[in-house]
């Protein structure tokens, strides 16, 4: 910011003469000074960002949705939530679409395929998620 010499203005001013996206030239004007300095966001960049990782598959979507209509019998069929939980599965396996799998298989009736997905999932802990671990371990610890 250099200060420039300008017409007299009794009150203090603020102009945006040029703007675009990203950026926004302002002027703070006063007496006979005159402070141009632009401003710029990044707005374009941060855009296209946001746009390029919500176009990337993600794993929470489905597995929200198998989760909702999970602990909302009736919401979804089981077919949507096992395709749910499958889509979920194949970007990225983690203890807690893991063990939703395994909660679903146990409701199915699919006792050892729960039991495995359970374990699956206790393996899946990362150190941060050692409590979460510990409830899988403890609430399918009868299952046979």
């Amino acid at each position: 910011m250099k200060p420039e010499t300008a017409e007299h203005r009794e009150w203090m001013t603020f102009e945006i003469p040029e703007m675009t996206t990203d950026t926004a030239k302002i002027v703070l004007r006063w007496e006979k000074i005159a402070v141009p300095f632009t401003v710029d966001t990044g707005s374009t960049a941060k855009t296209v960002t946001s746009l390029k990782n919500a176009m990337k598959p993600s794993w929470q979507l489905p597995y929200s949705a198998a989760s909702f209509a999970f602990d909302n019998k009736g919401a979804a069929t089981d077919q949507e939530i096992s395709d749910w939980l499958d889509q979920s599965l194949r970007v990225n396996q983690n203890i807690a679409n893991l063990w939703l799998k395994a909660r679903f298989l146990k409701r199915l009736g699919k006792d050892a395929e729960a039991k495995a997905a359970a374990q699956q999932a206790i393996a899946a802990a990362r150190p941060d998620q050692k409590d979460f671990a510990n409830e899988v371990t403890r609430l399918s610890a009868d299952w046979k």
